[in-house]
């Protein structure tokens, strides 16, 4: 038989290594609570509110969009523009989403002389944005060049598997508005001198509700909930701005 000082010696082992592994198994409950992975497995990011939408792989399709009433703005002033915007768009997302999130853009080569006028676009209301033109260049963007039928339908723009798609409308008009998986942007907010500071966070802005992310401001009376570049942030240069860690960690990054 085993002595009486075996035994305890023996129990006490037992009760070590179950104590170890509970704080093991608490450890690891933590951490995927507060980073969402564990051994190497992260958390998908995701459209604000939606995990079951990826924005792993993002592919932001870049149009520029004309009524077919208003005059084309130099083609190739606004590529130069649009050269050096898209870059920061993309460093910026970079640096808020890490490898979770990436974003691979492409612009469309031609500008796209829209079917009806700017009053059609815009009807008589262009406050908040201008939304009613961004569903309704959006919707005619995608039975214009992602159906196969459409007329100018581009086969290198067919948007690879698993990626989530964001159309990005430069609008020769009003407004700046942003939904699920779409922006509008007038043409001057890119353009004009006056906006070369802020230019690329109005983009990013509107980039952000097309991957759900909600006002931080208040639409009614401009004032502003957020210091991030969805509140006060969005009139502020790109380079000094930030995602909230809130909203970030609500995507799946923390």
């Amino acid at each position: 038989m085993k002595s009486r000082a075996k035994l305890a010696k023996s129990h006490q082992k037992k009760t070590y290594l179950i104590l170890a592994l509970l704080l093991a198994l608490g450890f690891s409950a933590f951490y995927v609570s507060k980073y969402g992975f564990l051994t190497g497995d992260v958390t998908s990011a995701h459209v604000y509110g939606k995990p079951e939408l990826s924005i792993e792989q993002i592919q932001l399709d870049v149009f520029y969009a004309i009524p077919n009433d208003k005059e084309q703005y130099n083609k190739s002033i606004l590529e130069e523009k649009l050269d050096i915007l898209l870059p920061k768009i993309e460093s910026f997302h970079k640096n808020q989403f890490g490898k979770r999130s990436v974003i691979s853009y492409r612009v469309f080569p031609a500008p796209v002389v829209l079917f009806d006028t700017g009053f059609f676009y815009d009807t008589s209301d262009t406050r908040f944005g201008n939304p009613e033109a961004l569903k309704a260049i959006t919707l005619e963007l995608e039975s214009r060049v992602y159906d196969k039928q459409g007329d100018l339908y581009n086969e290198q723009f067919i948007t690879p598997a698993g990626h989530y798609r964001v159309i990005a409308i430069i609008y020769e008009g009003v407004g700046a508005s942003g939904t699920e998986g779409s922006i509008l942007l007038s043409r001057d907010f890119i353009s004009k001198d006056e906006y070369t500071q802020v230019g690329a966070s109005l983009f990013y802005h509107e980039f952000g509700h097309a991957i759900g992310i909600p006002e931080g401001y208040d639409i009614y009376t401009n004032n502003p909930f957020t210091n991030d570049i969805m509140g006060s942030g969005r009139r502020a240069p790109i380079e000094n701005n930030y995602i909230d860690q809130s909203t970030l960690k609500e995507m799946g990054v923390f």
